[in-house]
């Protein structure tokens, strides 16, 4: 072999044998599984002894019939979402209220944009005025072993009618992914 193609073919082996968590995700079946739980909890007060709990159990589907749709570095995978949120919010004296809702969503989308990143993008939720669906439209996360995990922001449900006010307590949290099937 002539000194030339030695230098060409070290360059070949380094590129092949690179674990870059940048590069591109093959398209392939989701690495999230091809079905999957969202479950997530945030709690917080604030000064004048309010708190605020709220949690996520939602079940992302994916689309078994299409194939992912490449994206710039990365896959996007097409599905549905459904489950049930839910917010508590309670006084210093431990008056208050829950807000709760089975949600639906024909449209959702987990994009994985490397291997180490998520987002799950859930439905037309941008297009609304409560903050709590906007805030939860895009959970972006990271890969793990198990499956992906991210943190949230549970914020009001913007509702100042009948008695009941959900309008200022915004509380953190984290979410994770747990596959029910391959």
């Amino acid at each position: 072999m002539s000194r030339r193609s030695i230098t060409v073919l070290l360059p070949l082996v380094a590129a092949l044998s690179c674990t870059d968590s940048t590069a591109p995700v093959p398209a392939e079946p989701s690495p999230l599984g091809n079905q999957f739980r969202i479950v997530g909890t945030a709690e917080g007060g604030d000064s004048v002894g309010r708190t605020a709990s709220c949690w996520l159990d939602l079940i992302m589907v994916l689309d078994s019939t299409g194939s992912p749709r490449p994206i710039p570095l990365g896959v996007e995978y097409a599905g549905s979402m459904g489950g049930g949120v839910g917010r508590t919010v309670l006084e210093a004296d431990s008056s208050g209220f829950g807000f709760f809702a089975d949600v639906y969503w024909p449209t959702a989308v987990a994009r994985v944009r490397t291997r180490d990143l998520v987002d799950l993008v859930i439905g037309d939720t941008l297009q609304t005025d409560s903050r709590f669906w906007r805030e939860i439209a895009l959970l972006r996360g990271a890969r793990t072993d198990e499956g992906a995990t991210g943190t949230w922001t549970c914020a009001p449900f913007d509702i100042w009618e009948n008695g009941y006010v959900d309008t200022l307590l915004v509380v953190r949290g984290t979410w994770r992914t747990e596959r029910i099937s391959p």
